[in-house]
């Protein structure tokens, strides 16, 4: 919060303002609970001496919202500050009588708050095959680049050199790219899909391409999302794993070959913590911390030892202490990472081009520990690199690097991580096919790479870069 600013106005059980409270409408953000008129009930509260007592004040206000700003962040603790302020004050209860005493004209409404914020390990900026969607923080969607299969989702299908807003709506939480296709997830848990449709990736019952974003059914229990190169996989609230699309190789899962046109349920599990969709293979992690894949093997990309291919969930060795899962939907990503709860990285997969940053180029068919570092915090995968965030917020590449796109000034390959820069205020990294799209903790949009189909956002199509350029000027992106 605004530190000319106070947080928040007291109210009492009637969602009136108390007589102590502060107020002003250009000066105080949000009303909270925190006093009492007759027939109304104080706010219990911790009391010197290890006791409990009911009382009334702005003292018992200001808790809500800094308990409120807690929870967010032990759900999502990668949140800036912006992002923290935006989810509280962007999701009030509007009560009439406040409109003149608090910013917001509202009262603090911790449900709203959290469902607006992404989960942890979502997207808020996602590159596919020569384009890239983002949002804001004020939950608005924008997109740019390759548009052929009306995978930006303006309606149309002509390519876009800058970001163009896609729709009016504010309420998109989470966004992922697949190969030539898009999904993403509201704030009410509605789950939606635009582009390419051949193999029914989208999930709407038909094979048909799609220019602007449908919704996928009626429910509203959708928590994550990530679309793969012909696949979409999708996790509910309640832990269940639904999957749809290109089945050839059993990609989505249910121990067939044939294409699921829309969402099939993945067994009967209601433990599904995190997945990662890659080209034509997922990895996935259950919430006991379990490691699970499927799908196409030729390169090892499942990690199970073999190269075969998975028509259902295989587990992938015994350990119980994977945090998180990566995945990546461009030509030839066929690469799996994930990270351990202790910040260990480890790697699988193809390795041509020295993608997985083991010092050779020999495939792996097993994840194998990415050095001893512990610190790491985010990967993504494009055609043969890895981009990665370590938690001190500086960004990390290896492998393929002919266009630029690790960002470093350079070309070439990379068999080992190297540090890109100096920066440490990176936030989030995102992997296109020979591109790359970061934001950084400001909120600052950049880009870096092949630039043939406007996907840098810089208003052209002809030159990339092998340095970071800044996509406009706003701080509000992520």
């Amino acid at each position: 919060m605004k530190a000319d600013r106070n947080v928040n106005s007291c109210l009492n059980s009637f969602d009136q303002l108390s007589g102590f409270s502060n107020w002003g409408a250009n000066t105080v953000h949000i009303a909270a609970p925190g006093g009492c008129i007759f027939g109304g009930l104080e706010i219990l509260s911790t009391w010197p001496g290890n006791n409990y007592r009911a009382a009334s004040g702005t003292s018992m206000a200001a808790p809500h919202v800094a308990g409120a700003a807690a929870l967010l962040l032990s759900y999502n603790d990668n949140l800036t500050t912006q992002q923290l302020k935006d989810a509280i004050i962007n999701n009030v209860d509007q009560v009439s009588s406040l409109s003149t005493y608090v910013t917001t004209g509202g009262i603090l409404n911790v449900y709203k708050a959290l469902r607006s914020i992404n989960p942890p390990n979502t997207q808020r900026v996602s590159s596919g095959m020569w384009y890239n969607v983002a949002l804001k923080s004020n939950g608005s969607l924008w997109a740019w680049g390759i548009n052929d299969y009306g995978q930006l989702g303006d309606g149309t299908n002509i390519d876009r050199y800058i970001p163009v807003r896609i729709g009016l709506d504010n309420n998109w939480v989470s966004i992922t790219t697949g190969y030539c296709h898009t999904a993403a997830i509201k704030t009410d848990g509605s789950l939606w899909a635009w582009g390419a449709n051949s193999a029914g990736h989208l999930g709407d019952g038909t094979t048909t391409h799609r220019y602007a974003p449908v919704r996928i059914g009626t429910d509203n229990d959708w928590m994550k999302v990530s679309a793969g190169g012909g696949c979409t996989y999708a996790i509910k609230t309640d832990g269940s794993l639904w999957a749809w699309g290109y089945n050839y190789f059993g990609a989505v899962g249910d121990g067939t070959g044939i294409d699921r046109h829309s969402p099939v349920r993945i067994g009967m599990d209601n433990t599904w913590a995190d997945i990662a969709a890659g080209v034509m293979h997922v990895i996935a992690i259950k919430k006991d911390g379990s490691l699970w894949a499927w799908g196409y093997n030729y390169y090892g990309q499942l990690g199970d030892g073999t190269t075969t291919h998975r028509y259902a969930p295989v587990r992938i060795g015994t350990s119980y202490d994977w945090a998180k899962v990566f995945g990546g939907s461009s030509q030839d990503a066929y690469n799996s990472a994930a990270i351990k709860t202790d910040g260990s990285l480890w790697v699988w997969g193809y390795n041509y081009y020295g993608q997985l940053g083991d010092g050779t180029t020999t495939s792996q068919y097993a994840p194998v520990r990415l050095g001893m570092d512990n610190d790491w915090k985010s990967v993504s995968i494009g055609n043969g690199f890895m981009l990665a965030v370590k938690n001190n917020n500086k960004r990390w590449g290896w492998g393929f690097n002919g266009y630029g796109n690790f960002g470093n000034g350079t070309g070439g390959s990379y068999i080992m991580p190297a540090q890109i820069g100096i920066d440490n205020d990176w936030g989030i990294v995102s992997a296109g096919f020979i591109h790359s799209i970061s934001i950084k903790t400001d909120g600052s949009l950049w880009a870096y790479g092949n630039n043939w189909y406007g996907q840098l956002g810089v208003g052209t199509s002809i030159t990339g870069s092998n340095i970071p350029i800044r996509i406009g000027t706003d701080n509000d992106w992520g």
